[in-house]
């Protein structure tokens, strides 16, 4: 029977064997531990670009986080590497009575107590960590070496495979970018520098403001309200269809628009609708209004300088002319109120002045005052001759003895003097057959003329309001003042072709942007659905 102490000077045994089935399933699981790492790397990194939207792996203990993959293969080599250099050492020498605890990752087989006489079994790593017992009956080793030799080519294996695999995802990335954002930038540029008509621009800028101002602040900032209404006013007019009507049949606006020398894209097709030329006509005429500064801006698009010119000059005509329509509409329903109010006065007047006409007819009297006038200076003469009457009565009654003849003359004419003065005094109070009295005749008479003088007051407002009118109507009247005047244009305006290029890309790339982002998160939210599940 062999001692180990023979052994030990015999020298070493024969080389160890290793099981290779048992070394082809160390290095699948290698090779699985690290695209298992390699994946939960890949989370980690979209999770931390995404601030939190890609949920992290689970069940990953937080040291291990956001190690990097290589390290981790790396740190696992070179313990198993340690491991083998401890198992030679361990082969070649006596081994102590108590051995050392083995690293983590290596599996021990169960210790055997060793009787004396019987030799040491020997061993070897495996992949894993794993120690193989070493028999007669195992293959022998694989060519090349040791069994980390054939899991260090795997592992360089696997770090080709993730190399190629980044360089291949940053290869489609600008595969990608070059076809949804490049090639269509490209194509937008191309058109805009190479294929698009040029067009020029005139501009105008305009005012609507009153004739007048007031020097009252609320009238005067009623006034800029109302100048501000119809400048919007003015700026629907320029935009509608009626304007486009009117300069069509002036200027065959939309034969014009379907130029043939106008590239594809911007010319008006040959069967388009009124439809499609306003709509275009709303892209070639651009009228703001400033409401800071009450200014109306406009600016006309055309591809020939002379019809952009002519077209500015008859579009500041235009609204010229429905500015006097609007002003002359408010100065005519203010002064034809105005109007109407007096002709209805002088109408009161006429007929009040045909009633006193009619009475003064009837009654054939011009004048009830002068009539009792006259009846009272008459009864005035009889009434002193009455007093003369009666005092020759009385000096004649004292006389011792009177002349009865002249006493009953007396009183005879005293009484025909008493007589006419009571007929007199009937005609203004007592009404006399075929007329009325002078009472009634005068309260007529009067009421008709205190009517005819309310008439007159009223013709004579009607006359102050409609002069009013008319001064209201000068003060809010508008009129158009030009402020800039179009001019020919030299060099054409449109298009814009680097601004335009250049927003084309932020456009396509800011849209390539969003749809990659919600494809990745609805990816990401798919596969943790699935793990979870």
């Amino acid at each position: 029977m062999t001692t180990p102490e023979d052994e030990a000077k015999s020298g070493p045994g024969p080389a160890p064997v290793v099981d290779e089935k048992e070394a082809q399933r160390a290095a699948r699981r290698a090779r699985r531990r690290a695209r298992r790492l390699m994946q939960e790397a890949e989370t980690w990194e979209e999770h931390s670009a995404t601030n939190g939207a890609v949920p992290p792996p689970d069940e990953i203990k937080p040291g291990k986080r956001r190690q990097d993959v290589m390290n981790v293969i790396a740190a696992r080599v070179k313990r198993e590497k340690r491991a083998e250099e401890a198992v030679d050492g361990a082969s070649a020498e006596t081994p102590p009575p108590q051995t050392e605890a083995a690293p983590e990752a290596t599996i021990e087989e169960p210790r055997q107590e060793i009787r004396s006489g019987e030799s040491l079994p020997a061993t070897t790593p495996i992949a894993g960590g794993a120690v193989a017992k070493v028999g007669d009956d195992q293959p022998p080793p694989p060519p090349g070496g040791s069994i980390f030799d054939t899991r260090e080519e795997e592992i360089a294996a696997i770090q080709r495979e993730l190399v190629q695999r980044r360089r291949s995802r940053f290869l489609l990335l600008w595969l990608r970018l070059a076809f949804f954002v490049v090639l269509p930038t490209f194509l937008v540029g191309n058109y805009y520098y190479n294929h698009a008509t040029d067009f020029y621009s005139t501009k105008s800028n305009f005012k609507i403001q009153a004739a007048a101002a007031s020097a009252d602040p609320a009238a005067a900032q009623a006034a800029s309200v109302a100048a501000s209404s119809d400048a919007i006013a003015i700026q629907d007019f320029l935009t509608s269809r009626e304007a486009m009507r009117i300069i069509d049949s002036e200027f065959d606006l939309i034969a014009h628009y379907q130029d043939v020398t106008v590239d594809p894209i911007q010319r008006l097709d040959a069967d388009a609708s009124e439809n499609d030329a306003y709509a275009l006509y709303k892209d070639r005429v651009l009228i703001g209004f400033d409401l800071a500064e009450g200014i109306i801006r406009m600016e006309v698009i055309d591809s020939d300088p002379d019809m952009a010119l002519a077209l500015n000059n008859r579009m500041i005509e235009l609204a010229e002319g429905r500015v006097e329509e609007m002003s002359d509409r408010t100065e005519q329903s203010t002064v034809a109120n105005a109007q109407k109010v007096l002709e209805e006065a002088e109408a009161a007047l006429d007929d009040a002045y045909e009633e006193v006409l009619t009475l003064q007819e009837q009654l054939g009297i011009f004048s009830t005052d002068i009539e009792i006038e006259l009846i009272q200076g008459q009864i005035g003469s009889l009434t002193a001759q009455l007093q003369e009457r009666e005092l020759a009565r009385v000096a004649l009654l004292e006389n011792p003895r009177p002349n009865q003849t002249q006493l009953r003359t007396l009183d005879a004419e005293i009484e025909r003097l008493r007589d006419a003065i009571a007929e007199q005094r009937g005609l203004i109070v007592n009404a006399q057959e075929g007329s009325a009295s002078l009472a009634r005749i005068s309260a007529e008479v009067s009421r008709a003329e205190a009517e005819l003088e309310t008439r007159r007051a009223l013709q004579l407002a009607a006359f102050e309001g409609v002069d009013a009118a008319r001064r209201e109507a000068d003060r809010r009247s508008i009129f158009l003042a030009r402020a800039v005047n179009p001019v020919m244009p030299v060099t054409p305006s449109y298009p814009r072709a680097f601004e335009y290029t250049v927003l084309s890309f932020i456009i396509f790339f800011a849209a390539y942007l969003i749809v990659s982002l919600t494809i990745s998160i609805l990816r990401e939210q798919m596969s943790y659905g699935e793990v979870t599940s």
